[in-house]
C-alpha cells in the first residue's frame, strides 16, 4: 500500500526564502527509489503569510523508510537541518503520514506518527508549482531557463526538454531559428552579457541550462565573451535567487587527459577558445551556485543514441567525439543529480 507524507507549513512574509528550500529538497526526493509523485499547495492568507501544504507519495513502507534514512545522510552531508531552518525563519509546521488505497478498500488509516518516524520531517518538502487555473504539474516537470537556445546543443536541449514535459524559456538575442517551437516555449530577447535583463528572465525559473559560446574561429571581439557571460550569469542568478546551471564548456581544459591529448591540442589550435573557458570555470567555481560544467570533445550533429561515456573530473580514454543530441540529454538529466554540483564531468562517445 502506497505511503503518503503530508506536510503543512505557515511561512511569514520575510521568510518567503523557505520556498526555495523546498524546490531544492523536491530535487532530492526525485532521486529517491520508490518516490511516486508529489505536489505543494499554496494559499496567501493576507498579505503576511503563505500557508503551504506538500505532498509526497511513496510506493510502500520500506521506500518510505529507505528514504527518511537516505534523505537524514543527505543533508547531514551537505550541512543541512530543516528544523534549524524553520525554526530561524519563524515557519510553522505540522505533518501526518497517510496509507493510499482506491475507494473501496480501507482510507484515511493514519500510520504511528513519531519523530523517528517521521525523519523530522527532512523529506517532506516535495514540490509542484500549482497554476491559477487550480491544475498542479507533475513533479519532475520544471521550469528551465535555456540559454545559447538558438546554437547546436542549445536547440537540442529545448526540443528534448519539451519532450520530457518540462517548461521551457528561451533568452535570446534573435528567435528566429526557435519558430519550430512555435508556442510551446517562452521566448524572451536580450542580450546575454547585460546581468540585468538576465535577471529578469530568471525570475521564476528552477534551473540554468546553457549552450552558449563563441563562434570559431574566436575574434578578436569575442576574445573574453564566455568570461563575460559567465559574470553576467552569475551575478543575475544570484540576484534572482535560482541557484542551479548547468554549463555546456570544452574539453581542451582537461590537462590531465592523455589519449585525445586534449588540452595540448587546444592550446596549439584554440588557444583563445581554451583561454576563455578557463576564465569562464573560474567565474562560476568562485560563486556560491549549484554549478556543474559539461566537457564535451569535438561536438557533431549526429543523432540521440543515449549511448555515452561520462568521467567525473576527466575525459573519458580515447573520447573524440560526441553528439550535441547526446550532450543535451545528459545535461537535461544532470539537473537532478546532487552528487554532480560544483563539478567538472566530462562527455564522449
Amino acid at each position: 500500500m502506497e505511503i503518503v507524507l503530508i506536510d503543512k507549513f505557515g511561512v511569514p512574509e520575510e521568510s518567503k526564502k523557505f520556498l526555495q528550500e523546498v524546490h531544492k529538497s523536491a530535487t532530492l526526493l526525485r532521486t529517491l527509489p520508490g518516490f511516486v509523485e508529489g505536489f505543494v499547495y499554496e494559499k496567501t492568507d493576507g498579505e503576511s503569510r503563505q500557508n503551504v501544504v506538500t505532498t509526497a507519495v511513496w510506493k510502500d513502507e520500506e521506500a518510505f523508510q529507505n528514504a527518511r534514512k537516505s534523505s537524514a545522510e543527505e543533508f547531514k552531508k551537505i550541512g543541512i537541518n530543516p528544523q534549524e531552518i524553520m525554526k530561524s525563519l519563524k515557519v510553522e509546521s505540522e505533518s501526518a503520514v497517510y496509507r493510499r488505497s482506491p475507494y473501496g478498500k480501507a482510507i484515511g488509516q493514519q500510520c504511528p506518527r513519531s519523530e523517528e518516524a517521521m525523519g523530522s520531517r527532512q523529506y517532506a518538502t516535495a514540490t509542484t508549482e500549482v497554476e491559477s487555473g487550480g491544475l498542479s504539474k507533475p513533479l519532475n516537470a520544471l521550469k528551465l531557463l535555456v540559454l545559447g537556445a538558438t546554437g547546436g546543443t542549445g536547440l537540442e536541449i529545448v526540443r528534448q526538454a519539451l519532450e520530457r514535459g518540462h517548461s521551457v524559456t528561451a533568452f535570446v538575442r534573435s528567435p528566429v531559428r526557435l519558430r519550430p517551437f512555435d508556442d510551446r516555449i517562452s521566448v524572451k530577447q536580450g542580450d546575454l552579457l547585460n546581468s540585468a535583463e538576465l535577471e529578469q528572465a530568471l525570475k521564476g525559473q528552477d534551473v540554468v541550462l546553457s549552450g552558449f559560446g563563441p563562434r570559431l574561429p574566436v575574434s578578436n571581439a569575442e576574445a573574453h565573451l564566455l568570461e563575460q557571460f559567465a559574470v553576467a550569469l552569475t551575478n543575475a542568478m544570484l540576484g534572482a535567487g535560482v541557484r542551479r546551471v548547468i554549463v555546456e564548456s570544452v574539453a581542451f581544459l582537461f590537462k590531465n587527459s592523455v589519449l585525445p591529448p586534449a588540452y595540448l591540442l587546444g592550446r596549439l589550435f584554440f588557444p583563445r577558445t581554451v583561454a576563455d573557458a578557463f576564465a569562464m570555470e573560474q567565474v562560476f567555481a568562485k560563486s556560491d551556485l549549484d554549478w556543474t560544467m559539461v566537457r564535451p570533445p569535438e561536438l557533431t550533429d549526429e543523432p540521440y543514441t543515449g549511448k555515452y561515456r561520462v568521467r567525473n573530473g576527466h575525459l573519458p580514454h580515447f573520447g573524440l567525439k560526441i553528439s550535441r543530441a547526446d550532450v543535451a540529454d545528459f545535461m537535461i538529466k544532470v539537473i537532478d543529480d546532487r552528487s554532480s554540483i560544483q563539478k567538472v564531468i566530462g562527455i564522449s562517445n
